[in-house]
């Protein structure tokens, strides 16, 4: 079967550890394409329409300054901005949470050869979003509180709170435990985690960069005529009235940034499996294990 070809429990070199992300979404597509639908899409709506208010309160606010309008006007279009973009960042740190949680159910089924249920997903996501949540916020804290401080401490933690979900879920660790085993896992192998991730991250920014082409063929084309028209930069940048194009493009672009970063969530789940076998044999012990059965 095609699930023992793919096998996730293994030590990898960088290259297979960015190859095999790529392979597991052929691997498992029709999976994948179901919990997307039914969990990480929806999550990604949300998470599209506040980022697309936001630039909407944006535009609204340029425009109010472009024509001049009172005070109060200004302050209220900023407070309901601000508000938007906690909401947006809020809606992004839930769709990443929802990302985590699903993609890991998906594959710690199929590492342990279980039949594939959408239901123990749903279940998964249930059990670990406040789990997760606190996990993830508490290692984003104390990496900006680290780099508050030292730069060098805060590059250090990103390493170890990189694969902080796949810990919580794949390993179905607690709070403490979460922790302690990032760093134990990540002794003796930083810096090739570091560099998969460094490496990975220009390839997905590549990636996303061909969903930003429309965007960036608009602004080319808006500063044409402009200039042709007689505009300064301003008047070609802003305008009183809502770009609705502009809108439209930008959801485009966040659209194909989220689904590139889809990809890393794979990554970080090979990664922790990587770094397990490296110091457990866990892979290895179930091999054995099954053998003699």
């Amino acid at each position: 079967m095609i699930d023992n070809e793919f096998k996730l429990k293994k030590e990898r070199s960088l290259g297979d550890m960015i190859t095999d992300s790529f392979t597991f979404v052929r691997v498992y597509m029709p999976e994948i394409k179901d919990v997307f639908s039914k969990f990480i899409l929806p999550a990604l709506v949300v998470v599209l329409i506040s980022s697309a208010f936001v630039e909407y309160m944006r535009q609204s606010i340029t425009g109010s300054l472009l024509d001049d309008s009172n005070a109060f006007d200004l302050l209220s279009g900023g407070v309901i901005t601000s508000i938007a973009f906690l909401i947006s960042v809020l809606a992004q740190f839930a769709f990443y949470i929802v990302s985590y949680i699903v993609i890991f159910s998906l594959m710690r089924q199929k590492a342990s050869n279980e039949t594939f249920l959408v239901d123990s997903v749903a279940k998964d996501l249930k059990e670990n979003f406040l789990h997760l949540a606190g996990i993830l916020f508490v290692g984003i804290v104390m990496v900006i509180i680290a780099a508050i401080f030292l730069v060098i401490p805060a590059i250090y933690l990103i390493v170890p709170v990189s694969i902080l979900p796949a810990i919580a879920i794949l390993g179905k660790k607690n709070f403490s435990e979460t922790f302690t085993t990032a760093f134990q896992l990540i002794k003796n192998n930083w810096w090739i985690t570091f560099v998969t991730l460094i490496i990975f991250g220009l390839i997905i920014s590549l990636g996303s960069i061909i969903f930003q082409v429309p965007l960036f063929i608009y602004y080319l084309i808006k500063f044409i005529f402009g200039y042709v028209n007689g505009m300064d930069e301003s008047g070609i940048l802003f305008s009183e009235d809502t770009d609705w194009i502009l809108l439209i493009l930008t959801i485009i672009g966040n659209f194909g940034g989220f689904l590139f970063n889809l990809l890393s969530v794979i990554l970080t789940g090979l990664i922790y499996y990587n770094l397990d076998e490296f110091h457990n044999k866990t892979g290895t012990y179930e091999d054995i294990e099954s053998i003699g059965s």
